[in-house]
């Protein structure tokens, strides 16, 4: 009977603590809502905020043990250390993109948000992502770092239970 059924939000609550992992609510779910973004849309700039959020996302999804482990660090070693040695690992062996290529695929995601938003042609679609201290597009040499979200674990958690309570 579709009149005793529960809101969507209700199916989606139990989902996020009676089934799904910890990782669906304090990582994954937050991560697909903001790929929902218009500049995400871009396949280079989700490329650029999955790198950004990589160490952060295989810790929330495999879990600190499982990564000490195959650090060949102890059991009994502290969250924080182990964090630290494996936030510098990804630094050292995963690629990061440079301020120019980041420049262009920002500059390119902005267009194409500001083609689907239906911007006038007299806003600037590039400062809100390009800009720092004061905004504005820069020459492909004086690139700004790309200010990518990170995604945290406790502010994930937050925002989905915030996001479920708005729904309800």
């Amino acid at each position: 009977d579709p009149l005793r059924r529960k809101p969507a939000s209700g199916y989606l609550r139990d989902w996020c603590t009676l089934v799904a992992p910890k990782s669906f609510r304090s990582c994954l779910l937050p991560l697909s809502v903001l790929m929902l973004h218009p500049v995400y849309q871009h396949p280079d700039m989700r490329a650029a905020l999955l790198r950004r959020n990589f160490a952060g996302l295989i810790w929330s999804t495999v879990g600190p043990q499982r990564i000490a482990s195959k650090m060949g660090l102890s059991r009994e070693a502290l969250a924080t250390s182990v964090w630290t040695i494996w936030l510098s690992h990804i630094e050292r062996r995963v690629r990061i993109a440079d301020d120019v290529s980041l420049h262009g695929v920002a500059h390119a995601a902005a267009h194409a948000a500001a083609q689907r938003a239906e911007t006038t042609a007299t806003e600037d679609p590039t400062e809100a992502i390009a800009g720092q201290e004061g905004g504005g597009a820069r020459p492909y040499g004086l690139a700004p770092r790309l200010a990518q979200p990170l995604l945290q674990e406790d502010i994930c958690e937050n925002f989905t239970w915030t996001l479920l309570e708005h729904w309800e």
